[in-house]
């Protein structure tokens, strides 16, 4: 601590002093305090290095988690439609060489029919000849009317139904409208049963 000289009153004064006890004139200056400085925003910065920090791993997850899975993901399938493949025409030759089979074929189930229709008709004559039936008489409607002996109710049931299917079938095939086939008791006349694909064989007695 020292002493300055008031510059007013000429006296003798501590330099701590504020001012002079004599005149006084202020003698140690207040100091200065220098401007204060506005405080700068630190929300704004950190917000953005809390984004950053938060941002960065998410991205470096989402660049290793994804990557992989597109190289190592298949190739899709390609939808392009592939052209029709074009037949191309048939020769003279291969026509010709066609329909000589479908004729064939024809010929084949045309015999196969006849030889089938011989052998009904064979077996009805044969039914003629034994004494199980009398007569077939064709009524106006395309019914087979059955005149049977008593030799053909004697057999057994079995028989008697496969005797009165070819005869069935016999007539089908000359006239397809024939869809069922009368009995008769050849005595009697009377009408006792009949046959059909849809029943089979029923009969009275």
């Amino acid at each position: 601590m020292g002493l300055v000289r008031c510059p007013d009153c000429q006296k003798d004064v501590s330099s701590e002093a504020p001012h002079c006890p004599n005149c006084g004139r202020p003698i140690k200056a207040a100091p200065v305090q220098p401007p204060a400085q506005p405080q700068k925003k630190k929300s704004s910065s950190l917000l953005t290095c809390l984004v950053a920090l938060i941002a960065i791993p998410i991205i470096g997850i989402i660049i290793i988690t994804v990557i992989p899975l597109l190289i190592n993901s298949p190739s899709r399938p390609s939808t392009t439609v592939a052209p029709a493949v074009q037949t191309p025409p048939k020769t003279p030759e291969q026509l010709a060489a066609e329909k000589a089979a479908e004729e064939k074929r024809i010929a084949a189930e045309k015999a196969e029919a006849e030889k089938l229709l011989k052998n009904r008709k064979a077996f009805i004559e044969k039914m003629h000849r034994t004494g199980m039936i009398q007569k077939i008489e064709m009524s106006l409607g395309d019914v087979p009317h059955v005149y049977a002996r008593p030799l053909f109710f004697a057999q057994d049931f079995d028989f008697k139904q496969n005797m009165i299917s070819v005869i069935y079938a016999y007539h089908n095939s000359l006239n397809p409208k024939v869809d069922l086939v009368v009995i008769h008791n050849s005595i009697s006349g009377k009408r006792v049963g009949n046959f059909s694909t849809i029943s089979g064989l029923s009969l009275d007695e």
